[in-house]
């Protein structure tokens, strides 16, 4: 059936010229941004590598610090942008994304240094022959297939040389490199691969034992290498310690920390930053020889903590402390294990969590948790990726025990650790859903779709939620976020009005009984795969990044049921588009989201066409009630959304009960089947029976309000299978308000038998002989029962 389609203010605005064919491009996307950092406290000419940048308008910076000075396009592959990078700007990779007037990027990392800037000199693949690099400087250089790089710097006796390599962490590709340092006569002193602070990335500290020319090799570490193989390679006098105890602090005040692995550095004071809840933070190792390249994870706690106190390796020995807490300690040795002590708290739940790996730590850690009585209340090993975690509930203020041990029994000077024990608190994570980018580009006048999950730990309720600054006539529509659902569809909006803008949007949700219960976005991009899609290097994000874009050239719009689709049902959704002059590719349609129980298909409005449908089957426990749905269709790189419509979910008008007939090959029979009215309608319509084989026949029947049964003529040939066939089921369609309405229902049973062979059906039964009446006799007496 066809429905008119309504023309929107967008939709005429559109068609008068706003559209252009330069609008048609395909959403940007970055490769690789070069060089691949720049120091701080000075301004920096960078290229950006990738494809559809003809229109480039801004850059979007996730964290503070960086901003764009200038910006030239080269072509739709480069542009020339000149960084403005403060004096504080945090040191290491800084994400950002290139905004177009088409659509915004994938997120890159742009490194920030803060010493000598230094391009790769070449040639400088012979050890004999390699170039001096003065100490306190970051070559940027790129190691291609079975290249070896090699560079010299001047050392005494007694000088520290501290080397650092950012590599997959600067997540452009999956490169694992390799460093090894060479004595002034040519023997390998160090050879390092995936130190723990730097994932799959290097670094080390020597202290220089002879005058002379050391030599610094850097190599994938297969020696493999390829185009895109591009690193950030430190060298210097600057603190680079692999390690740190503790691992946290108070939030908001000074801790002392023991900086690891570094012999030239000893202790710092930090300032640490305040959070309300327990997170990690980032910090940096400070000193005359300056800053540490790269910052290091802390993290941050309103409770305080304890440093082991030695020995502490048994369990008579464990060092005492408190919770809600945190306890910190180093194994130092193979086979060590540390033991801690607290009072519990009657009643009371709390999470125990140690943070070792995550941090940077080398340790595999394995937990465990003891009661009063010496029974285990948790052991764990793995359950927050290579860390532990757990849960436990005091029963008394006796003594209780943690252990923390590695998983093999390793131990070392780097092998920090913190254990934190905190109140269970209900909180709520935010992520998008079919959304990896985080990401949303909404054109003027049309519409984006974003799906929002939201996992409730602790409690359970309604949600409100709450969108951040949005560019200037952008908005953002959804449906109330109820208790029973996990996953809610927000329509992102632009008015035709709408200026070419760009933000970085919070998305936050609170409980709609107790607002003290909170949460927000906050997701990883994934930067580099391995193979399989092991992830190899995350970025996590806490705001959706949106950019307001020159119109599509398409817009989609959906017509709004009049009628329900009802348990059991199906309906087809009319989905139409409105062109651009000129535009005529195919659109790919498709529902990310409908409410329980309702499936939806995809759907495709082919080229130059402006009509399709997309349908929708209803189960028959399909979610009852009305909700928000929105189809999005995408072409030519756009991806748009339709506006919402209201789709109703309800019990079926009028149910049908099929029952079971029998009948033979060739024989005819009558299946009767019970009508129930659950929903006033009017109208004469026909009723089906349906899901029988091949070589049965039925004709539909008419059917009515008062109708209460239907008897179903069915017609069996004598080719018709034999067996039971189950399944039988009525469809019946009806209309209200100019609109059909899908019923099904039944679950009957049609047995169809093979008839007797010609000779038995002829056979006439022999009449069985008369028996003569015969008077009663008198019952023997006996004393035998049987006798």
């Amino acid at each position: 059936m066809r429905v008119p389609f309504r023309s929107s203010p967008f939709l005429l605005f559109a068609m008068a010229g706003l559209w252009t064919s330069e609008s048609w491009s395909a959403s940007p996307t970055l490769s690789v941004i070069l060089p691949r950092g720049a120091a701080r406290g000075a301004t920096a000419e960078v290229v950006f590598h990738g494809a559809n940048l003809g229109d480039a308008v801004d850059l979007l910076f996730h964290e503070p610090g960086l901003s764009l000075a200038k910006m030239e396009v080269v072509d739709s592959n480069q542009v020339k942008c000149v960084l403005g990078i403060a004096p504080d700007t945090p040191l290491g990779p800084q994400p950002v994304r290139i905004r177009t007037r088409t659509g915004i990027s994938n997120l890159a990392l742009f490194s920030v240094g803060n010493l000598r800037e230094l391009a790769e000199p070449e040639p400088n693949d012979d050890p004999k022959n390699a170039p001096e690099v003065p100490l306190d400087s970051t070559v940027n250089g790129r190691v291609t297939s079975e290249d070896v790089d090699f560079y010299a710097v001047q050392l005494k006796p007694g000088d520290r040389l501290a080397v650092e390599i950012e590599a997959l962490r600067l997540g452009t590709v999956l490169f694992d490199p390799k460093l090894r340092l060479f004595s002034p006569a040519g023997h390998e002193l160090i050879a390092e691969d995936d130190t723990s602070l730097c994932a799959q990335d290097a670094a080390f500290v020597h202290v220089a034992e002879a005058t002379g020319r050391y030599t610094v090799a850097v190599s994938e570490a297969a020696y493999g290498g390829a185009e895109n193989d591009y690193y950030r390679l430190h060298l210097g006098r600057f603190p680079r310690p692999l390690a740190m105890s503790p691992l946290g602090g108070v939030s908001a005040a000074t801790t002392t920390v023991t900086w690891l692995g570094d012999p030239g550095i000893s202790t710092e004071t930090l300032s640490v930053p305040e959070t309300s809840i327990p997170r990690t933070v980032r910090v940096s190792s400070k000193s005359q020889a300056g800053e540490s390249p790269t910052r290091l994870r802390f993290r941050s706690s309103p409770y305080p903590g304890i440093l082991e106190s030695e020995p502490n390796n048994q369990a008579d020995q464990a060092t005492p402390g408190s919770i809600p807490g945190a306890f910190d300690g180093i194994l130092s040795q193979a086979g060590d294990a540390d033991f801690f002590q607290f009072p519990g708290i009657p009643g009371q739940s709390f999470e125990v969590r140690v943070w070792a790996r995550e941090l940077g730590s080398p340790l595999d850690s394995v937990l465990a948790v003891f009661g009063p009585d010496g029974g285990a209340l948790l052991s764990d090993d793995d359950s927050a990726g290579i860390d532990s975690v757990g849960r436990i509930t005091t029963s008394s203020t006796a003594t209780h025990r943690i252990e923390v041990r590695d998983h093999l029994g390793r131990g070392g000077p780097l092998f920090s650790y913190r254990v934190e024990v905190n109140p269970i608190r209900p909180t709520v994570n935010l992520t998008l859903l079919e959304n990896k980018p985080v990401q949303a580009a909404v054109p003027r006048g049309n519409r984006a779709l974003l799906l929002l999950s939201a996992q409730r730990n602790d409690f359970g309720g309604a949600l409100n939620l709450g969108f951040g600054r949005l560019p200037d006539a952008v908005r953002a529509e959804h449906q109330p976020f109820r208790e029973d659902l996990s996953t809610l569809p927000v329509l992102i909006s632009a008015a035709t009005e709408a200026q070419i803008a760009g933000a970085l949007v919070d998305i936050t949700a609170a409980h709609s009984a107790d607002p003290s219960i909170t949460g927000r976005l906050s997701q990883d991009v994934v930067l580099v795969y391995g193979d399989n899609e092991v992830v190899f290097l995350p970025q996590r994000v806490d705001r959706v990044a949106l950019a307001v874009t020159d119109p599509a050239p398409f817009e989609i719009e959906m017509h709004q049921p009049k009628v329900p689709i009802v348990r059991g049902g199906a309906m087809d959704l009319v989905v139409r588009a409105r062109r651009a002059p000129g535009f005529a590719d195919a659109i790919d349609l498709r529902v990310p989201w409908t409410p329980s129980g309702v499936g939806a298909g995809t759907g495709i409005i082919p080229a130059g066409a402006t009509e399709t449908s997309v349908h929708l089957d209803a189960g028959s426990g399909a979610a009852l009630g009305t909700w928000k749905l929105a189809v999005t269709g995408s072409s030519a790189g756009w991806t748009v959304a339709t506006p919402f419509i209201d789709l109703e979910v309800s019990e079926p008008w009028v149910t049908f009960e099929v029952v079971k007939a029998e009948t033979e090959r060739g024989k005819p029979v009558e299946m009767t089947v019970s009508l129930t009215q659950a929903h006033p309608f009017a109208g004469t319509f026909k009723a089906e029976l349906l899901g029988y084989p091949g070589g049965i026949s039925v004709p539909p029947l008419d059917f009515t309000r008062e109708t209460t049964a239907l008897q179903f003529p069915i017609t069996v040939t004598p080719e018709a299978p034999s067996g039971k066939h189950e399944g039988l089921f009525v469809r019946a369609i009806l209309e209200a308000s100019g609109e059909t309405i899908l019923h099904q229902s039944g679950g009957g049973q049609l047995v169809v038998y093979d008839p007797l062979p010609p000779e038995l059906q002829q056979q006439q039964p022999t009449p069985a002989p008369a028996v003569e009446a015969q008077a009663e006799q008198p019952k023997r007496k006996t004393r035998f029962p049987n006798g």
